[in-house]
């Protein structure tokens, strides 16, 4: 390398490590505009730099989550949830963790892979743009939505009625993403103890402001061939899994199966629970229904009516009525239904 090069690379790496370059290499830099800056190995340096300061520690009480969203912010960004969970994503691809809800104090993470192009790769394109909102549950509100495939298309349809771009896996098998309101996790062909082993280990579904459960139809589908699927166990099933979300309010999907809707209903019954009978809606087969928009819709607009209803009650009800009769949740599917009927109870 040439004596004005050499001069020029200490003078940038003086920089990089923050410290004032000598006099003799800031005489030196004068010859920058005749030379070529040797660009390559400037920034093989900085990409070496900026990698020391990728690797981060666990603290105790760390999640994968909250240090991403940590290093987010040193970077002067403020991703949306969905986006954090993305990332989060990306660095445990990137270290490889077989359970990102898993990690240890002490262990070094490197987030080095959430380069500029991944940040900028979650923003949507001009020609990808998504459609306005065209249906919001109540502001502030959280939402979670969990079990087998059913609640795939729940959730799915919900997340686009809000202006968020599912993300399926192929072929629809299962959902699992994070929006602003809305975390779902579902699985196709998942009964009772699957989804109970699911949701004991991701954080992100619990204590939120609204659960909808959809579990039970293949819990009673394994019965016929499977002895561990007892009515008594899948009851016990269902109640482990509304203690493990542990949500303010319930919303059981009660399955077209008339066996495995009594099942859930009795649990749902037990605790005062709300419930969305699919048996309102079209069928696409025996088990699913076939329009999953109609159902995000009611399910927003109920919200939104008992919501309106609840601070409505809350400014009226006096000491001598306390409120004391359940919010009635009733569907607007008149394309489905020729008057106005119960659909969450």
């Amino acid at each position: 390398m040439k004596d004005f090069d050499i001069h020029m690379f200490q003078q940038r790496l003086a920089t990089v490590q923050g410290r004032a370059p000598s006099a003799q290499l800031q005489a030196s830099s004068a010859t920058e505009s005749n030379v070529k800056a040797t660009d390559a190995s400037f920034s093989r340096l900085m990409q070496a730099e900026a990698n020391r300061g990728s690797r981060i520690a666990v603290e105790k009480g760390d999640t994968l989550i909250s240090m991403t969203k940590r290093f987010m912010r040193a970077q002067q960004l403020n991703p949306s949830d969905a986006d954090l969970y993305k990332f989060s994503m990306e660095v445990a691809r990137h270290n490889r963790l077989s359970n990102p809800n898993l990690i240890r104090a002490g262990q070094v993470l490197d987030f080095s892979s959430l380069s500029g192009s991944t940040l900028s790769s979650t923003q949507p394109r001009a020609s990808e743009s998504l459609p306005p909102p065209s249906g919001l549950p109540p502001q502030g509100l959280k939402l979670v939505v969990v079990g087998d495939s059913i609640a795939v298309g729940i959730g799915g349809a919900l997340l686009k009625q809000s202006g968020v771009k599912p993300e399926f896996s192929e072929g629809r098998k299962f959902l699992k993403q994070v929006s602003d309101q809305y975390v779902v996790d579902a699985t196709g062909g998942h009964s009772s103890p699957q989804i109970l082993k699911k949701l004991s280990a991701n954080p992100l579904v619990k204590h939120a402001d609204v659960a909808i459960l959809s579990v039970g139809t293949n819990d009673w589908v394994n019965s016929s061939v499977n002895a561990y699927y007892t009515p008594e166990r899948i009851t016990s099933n269902l109640q482990k899994i509304r203690a493990e979300v542990n949500a303010k309010e319930h919303v059981w999907v009660l399955p077209y199966d008339e066996q495995a809707k009594a099942l859930v209903l009795k649990v749902a019954q037990e605790h005062g629970d709300k419930t969305l009978d699919l048996g309102s809606f079209q069928k696409a087969d025996r088990y699913h229904p076939r329009n999953y928009a109609d159902i995000a819709k009611s399910l927003t607009q109920s919200l939104n009516t008992a919501s309106s209803l609840e601070r409505s009650a809350a400014m009226s009800v006096s000491q001598e009525s306390p409120a004391s009769t359940p919010i009635q949740w009733v569907s607007t599917q008149s394309a489905l239904m020729s008057r106005p009927q119960p659909l969450l109870k």
